[in-house]
């Protein structure tokens, strides 16, 4: 999250104001309130965070005797048993229409294979987004990682639906709740396509689990959704009124009244732990222990204003690859330069 837009700060910091209310943020997810900052200044308060999961159809899963996909490598498995088995459904259904959509996808698999998009000092079983300096700002895409999340997605596309090249997150999930892909992976809170939703044929017959890694790496759902902030413009004497707005909206009670109103996500521990919410859908828990095991992070996708470049970047090239543009592309020129 970069608060400058034109070069200009155009978003409040709310250190001074958390430290002068002694706000206490205890009861906020850790990776929900981590994503509202930027370096040390705290930029927003969390008030509809949404994990990545994989979400799977467990009926189908378990009438091929599949096991819940604990790595990559379990998902192309079970996406190439799936593929077909059943009439009009596909294994898996992928993000990977052009642009930001299968650049998301590339950046979340990256981290699924143990690496982030650029050179982030290594913590113990994490990466540190809090001071991003110098060569830390370094991509990292063209790595032996890098190729063998390429490979991944690849291979993926062999069983995955056939619209999955035009894919978008609406698109995706789409299919995924008209019951014509086995797995796809998805943000927490679209889940009410199906779990809400009582006439999606997927409606009642789907389980979740964190993003599956690779084989030997830890599990990492990236976060993302919203939080709200303060303009920098507004005036002095408004200040304090939109701060006791924003305070109100993300309190405990009000976070368990969205979700009783189709919002399914809570960023605060107290929410998810409430047995009304839990009730309303086992996702809220799901999730809510994710956070408490530390499977939930931000640093998939790091807090620099390059990083809408980087997307603009993977978003063509990626998208080229799947279409087997740049392979082609690269036996062509091979075939011009060749002798004889």
């Amino acid at each position: 999250m970069d608060r400058r837009i034109g070069g200009k700060n155009v978003v409040r910091p709310l250190n001074s104001i958390i430290e002068t209310t002694r706000y206490n943020a205890s009861d906020f997810h850790t990776a929900a309130w981590k994503g509202s900052r930027y370096g040390t200044k705290q930029l927003g308060l969390p008030i509809q965070p949404t994990t990545e999961l994989l979400f799977y159809r467990a009926d189908l899963l378990a009438e091929a005797g599949i096991q819940v996909p604990a790595t990559a490598e379990d998902i192309l498995l079970a996406s190439k048993t799936l593929h077909g088995a059943y009439p009009g459904v596909s294994g898996i259904v992928m993000n990977y229409g052009r642009g930001t959509p299968v650049a998301h996808t590339f950046v979340q698999t990256l981290a699924d294979f143990g690496q982030p998009i650029i050179n982030l000092p290594k913590l113990v079983d994490e990466f540190d987004v809090g001071e991003i300096t110098g060569e830390h700002f370094r991509p990292m895409i063209d790595t032996a990682v890098g190729r063998q999340t390429a490979e991944y997605l690849l291979a993926l596309r062999e069983h995955s639906h056939p619209e999955s090249l035009k894919c978008n997150w609406d698109r995706r999930i789409a299919i995924f709740a008209a019951g014509n892909a086995a797995m796809t992976y998805g943000w927490s809170v679209r889940a009410a396509a199906f779990e809400l939703q009582q006439q999606a044929p997927a409606h009642g017959k789907v389980d979740f689990t964190v993003h599956p890694p690779a084989k030997g790496q830890r599990p990492v759902s990236p976060i993302g959704g919203f939080s709200l902030a303060i303009p920098t413009r507004l005036k002095d004497d408004r200040v304090q009124a939109a701060w006791k707005v924003m305070e109100f909206l993300t309190r405990p009670e009000m976070m368990k009244w969205y979700v009783q109103n189709g919002n399914l996500t809570s960023p605060r521990f107290s929410t998810s732990a409430d047995p009304e919410v839990q009730s309303f859908s086992k996702l809220i828990g799901r999730v809510d222990a994710m956070e408490r095991r530390g499977d939930i992070q931000h640093w998939p996708r790091p807090p620099i204003p390059e990083f809408a470049s980087i997307l603009n970047i993977l978003g063509e090239r990626i998208h080229d690859m799947l279409k087997g543009f740049i392979l082609r592309a690269a036996v062509q020129n091979s075939a011009t330069v060749a002798p004889g």
